[in-house]
């Protein structure tokens, strides 16, 4: 496996490395296409289309979310321990994710590969064939 660490100082090179080399067949990325052109039409009616056609579930729409008194109920079984080491990687996500986020809305066109320094911490984002990045500013 590989792994890329940000601080290395041939981040950005490392990165755009992997990028070129992560092509996707145009088979799949037409499918995958299809597939959110989809859900964006017809929203919880095609996600449960497609629960059942890969995952064989059998989901209805208003069973997608969880109750909260199930929520409540399942986050009392949590051990204290358990759920303050949740609360705490969560944080430490979140966190991470506010310091990588460049200032304004950032996107690129599905197909287009690039590299480009643009976060204010100077991490590089790359866009590698079929898949869309999209970045929005802190809340």
């Amino acid at each position: 496996m590989l792994a890329l660490r940000h601080s290395s100082k041939t981040f950005a090179d490392e990165l755009a490395a992997f990028c070129r080399g992560a092509v996707v067949p145009k088979e799949i990325s037409d499918a995958v296409s299809a597939i959110l052109a989809d859900v964006r039409q017809r929203g919880d009616e095609a996600v449960s289309y497609y629960a059942a056609r890969f995952d064989g579930a059998k989901l209805r729409a208003r069973e997608f979310r969880v109750p909260a008194a199930d929520l409540a109920a399942a986050r009392k079984r949590i051990p204290a321990a358990d759920w303050k080491a949740l609360q705490a990687a969560r944080a430490s996500i979140e966190s991470f994710n506010r310091r990588g986020r460049p200032e304004g809305p950032r996107a690129t066109r599905t197909g287009q590969r690039s590299v480009r320094s643009s976060t204010p911490s100077g991490a590089s984002v790359c866009t590698c064939r079929a898949v869309r990045f999209r970045w929005f500013p802190p809340s």
